[in-house]
């Protein structure tokens, strides 16, 4: 299978990276002093500059002298600012035209040092922010790419794949007839699309499925059914590719889940409010069959090495072009996915590792 990662979109790239990293609660990128393409590092950097102030970073493949002219105050009921900007010794103007007129892609702009006096906001400066994946595109530095062949009739597909039909990829929406995912709750398949529907439709369906597994509360349980992570049954007229880019940070996907099986959170609130108790959330699969996906980290293990506290009674993959099961003894890779059979509720993981016992 070859690669096509020169074509891979950075839209599709940036709502994958939103949507994993949002869930996790984590960024994705390194912050660095200036932003290099190809080091081998997902790189973020930021810039303050006071009113008046000039400063330079090495963003991509060359320096950029920025300067702060004003910071304009726009009286409405959102009280919003616009930010002028010099660049390279240019003339000021929005940062939204800066950003076009030089080419270079940042985000414009945070407020710092603000005073407030008689009812007023007075920012004295502002700080730019620049992400790798916005300025050098998403590969390959900030994520790996991920391609998979689509056969006739039925395929189990990871959602994230199946979520990027307008990638680099061949496939097109109409070329799928349906998409089923799986609810192990109640042990059934869910229509999350039929020809005919838009690519709204089956994002607004995926996302209104995936709630069904969410409970609230000072500890709430999340079921690992219906995100990006599972996956899904494609039923397709033709034979396409699919092709999307998973962040670096999945290549260690165990370490992924790891963070995602326990974490606590802090619910907002209003001013002047007491904020309310963390809240735990606690991600698992649930009793019974999952539809999962493979990743590097996974690859050629056995289900012993990464089976965590589950006790896996069974593991299967759908071959596509033969439209049959095949038994697993060993995990697939990022592309794949498998369906797997637990006895009660767990999270995948690496065993753990018990020192060596004291002589007697």
């Amino acid at each position: 299978m070859k690669s096509n990662t020169s074509k891979l979109t950075v839209s599709a790239l940036v709502i994958l990276i939103f949507l994993a990293f949002n869930v996790l609660g984590q960024n994705p990128y390194t912050h660095s002093e200036s932003i290099t393409c190809g080091n081998n590092l997902c790189e973020a950097s930021s810039l303050e500059l006071n009113i008046g102030e000039e400063k330079s970073k090495f963003i991509g493949k060359q320096s950029y002298a920025f300067k702060l002219v004003n910071i304009e105050k726009i009286e409405n009921p959102y009280l919003s600012y616009n930010f002028y900007l010099s660049i390279n010794n240019g003339p000021s103007m929005l940062a939204d035209e800066a950003k076009k007129e030089y080419n270079i892609n940042f985000n414009c702009c945070a407020l710092i040092g603000i005073q407030e006096g008689q009812g007023q906001s007075n920012p004295q400066g502002a700080q730019i922010n620049f992400a790798e994946g916005d300025i050098c595109g998403p590969l390959p530095d900030c994520a790996f790419p991920v391609e998979l062949d689509i056969y006739k009739k039925w395929n189990l597909v990871p959602l994230y794949l199946a979520s990027s039909i307008k990638g680099a990829g061949t496939c097109k929406l109409e070329d799928f007839k349906v998409i089923y995912s799986y609810n192990p709750i109640q042990n059934n398949h869910v229509k999350l699309y039929s020809f005919g529907d838009s690519a709204r439709d089956f994002e607004l369906a995926a996302g209104k499925f995936q709630t069904n597994f969410e409970s609230g509360g000072i500890q709430s349980e999340t079921i690992l059914a219906g995100t990006i992570f599972n996956s899904v049954w494609v039923y397709s007229g033709n034979e396409c590719k699919l092709s999307s880019a998973l962040p670096k940070n999945f290549e260690n996907f165990l370490l992924v889940l790891k963070q995602l099986s326990e974490r606590t959170i802090q619910r907002p609130f209003r001013p002047g409010e007491s904020p309310p108790p963390p809240e735990k959330i606690i991600t698992i699969f649930a009793p019974g069959w999952n539809f999962f996906v493979g990743s590097k980290d996974m690859q050629g293990k056995s289900l012993d090495e990464i089976k965590g506290n589950c006790n896996i009674e069974k593991a299967y993959m759908f071959d596509a072009s033969s439209q049959s099961w095949k038994q697993l003894t060993t995990a697939p890779g990022p592309a794949d996915n498998f369906i797997f059979k637990v006895t009660s509720k767990c999270m995948f993981g690496f065993p753990e590792i018990a020192p060596p016992e004291i002589p007697t």
